[in-house]
């Protein structure tokens, strides 16, 4: 059985990731056994929520010549390393710091679960309040500009 690998968007600078590690500690990856039509309209529909969780999707087993394809050597590197079963299709999350770091049966999976669970994750939680901050203050400096100068000072308490 020929198996392929299915990106579903990434550019990684300015061209396709080749290998496994150009991910590593810029992505999260969702690694799907196989396409499943109310899954990916969901990953659509939840696009901006993936997007803000630096998460990308790769579907294994899909035919030769869709759009998107990863490289070979990924699609041999995860192969390898995840050991998908073709009797149990199981959906991995791989970390930004390229560890497999969960797993849900296929039939199983929510997308709700897997903003959960990374949402949990250490290296989230850092990402959530440097984002927080940083809006934080882009928020001050917008109301400053058209406060009084009386109330800058309260702004900055």
């Amino acid at each position: 059985m020929k198996t392929a690998l299915l990106l579903i968007p990434f550019i990684c600078g300015t061209a396709q990731a080749q290998i496994l590690s150009d991910f590593q500690l810029k992505k999260r990856l969702l690694v799907f056994p196989h396409a499943d039509v109310e899954q990916l309209r969901q990953w659509e529909i939840l696009k901006a929520q993936t997007v803000d969780r630096d998460l990308i999707l790769l579907i294994l087993h899909t035919p030769p010549g869709e759009a998107y394809q990863a490289s070979p050597r990924i699609n041999t590197e995860l192969l390898e390393r995840l050991r998908p079963s073709p009797n149990k299709p199981t959906i991995f999350l791989i970390g930004k710091d390229g560890k497999t770091t969960l797993s849900w049966p296929q039939s199983e999976f929510t997308f709700s679960k897997l903003f959960a669970a990374i949402d949990a994750m250490p290296m989230r939680q850092r990402e959530m309040k440097r984002y927080t901050a940083a809006h934080q203050d882009l928020w001050k400096r917008d109301l400053s500009l058209s406060l009084p100068a009386p109330y800058h000072a309260w702004l900055n308490q």
